[in-house]
């Protein structure tokens, strides 16, 4: 990874390099009706206060232009939007690209002084690191690893809400991984805490990274065991037993969450299940 103070210093970039700039939380994009697009190098003709700009390597082998911008001031054909809010509107390769910038990006605004001796860092000219010169300590990117789990009894699912979530939308639980534990280990923690059950026949699904700003999202299923639902009224404000044919808003299409809901009807059981465990969704 490369990194430079102004685009002045960025040499001969090639015209169709896409960018992904930017401010805060939000991402610097054109946007045509309801279709939001990542601007190329060639588009961006106009001068920028930028703080920071590097240079990343996607799993394709495409070189990504990213900066950090330190003002708002843009012409009016782009637009700076909430990368969370938009994130659905990109393909699976754009949306790839913005979870490892942001990533970077989070990692490289907070490491720029030393957590060991407060010296200022910089990054490292052989490896993807923060150095500090004065003690030579490096900080490498983190990705905090979180569980998400789909606990079902029978036929049915557990969903629950958040006070944070959008208006009538309910989804499965998830929580960060501690110091110490295994991922299982925090389902049955998370589990028990958040709405007072049991869970056994823990199994793995498929994984997700969750850019907001460095999640790694884990999917599990996990098998009622024992116990009855109630809810610890600070992270969960509702939760229950939901059918195929009775379910609540639940999160959208691009999210492991979702996956998890409409794939399990093709979970294998012990048990057989019943027509109407078509989550077809």
């Amino acid at each position: 990874m490369e990194i430079v103070n102004t685009f002045s210093d960025l040499g001969n970039i090639a015209t169709h390099t896409p960018c992904l700039f930017f401010y805060g939380d939000s991402i610097l994009v054109l946007k045509q009706q309801d279709k939001y697009t990542l601007p190329s190098y060639q588009q961006i003709n106009f001068k920028l206060n930028i703080h920071a700009a590097f240079f990343i390597s996607s799993n394709e082998g495409v070189q990504l232009l990213v900066a950090d911008l330190n003002d708002t001031h843009i012409p009016n054909e782009f637009i700076l939007e909430n990368i969370k809010s938009i994130y659905q509107y990109f393909n699976n390769l754009e949306r790839n690209w913005i979870a490892k910038t942001f990533g970077y990006m989070h990692w490289y605004r907070k490491h720029r002084f030393c957590g060991m001796c407060a010296g200022s860092t910089e990054l490292d000219a052989n490896e993807c690191a923060m150095l500090c010169p004065n003690c030579h300590y490096h900080f490498y990117p983190k990705v905090n690893p979180s569980m998400i789990v789909l606990v079902y009894r029978g036929d049915e699912i557990l969903l629950a809400r958040s006070p944070h979530f959008p208006p009538e939308m309910y989804s499965v639980l998830a929580g960060y991984v501690s110091p110490g534990e295994s991922v299982e280990e925090t389902i049955m923690r998370e589990v028990k805490e958040e709405v007072s059950i049991n869970v056994k026949n823990i199994r793995y699904y498929a994984s997700q990274a969750w850019p907001f700003p460095n999640t790694l999202m884990l999917g599990y299923y996990a098998e009622y065991a024992s116990g009855e639902l109630q809810i610890d009224n600070k992270e969960i404000e509702d939760a229950g037993w939901y059918s195929a044919d009775n379910l609540p808003e639940i999160p959208r299409r691009i999210s492991i969450a979702r996956r998890l809901i409409a794939n399990f009807s093709t979970l294998p059981r012990a048990l057989p299940i019943s027509s109407t465990t078509a989550f077809k969704i």
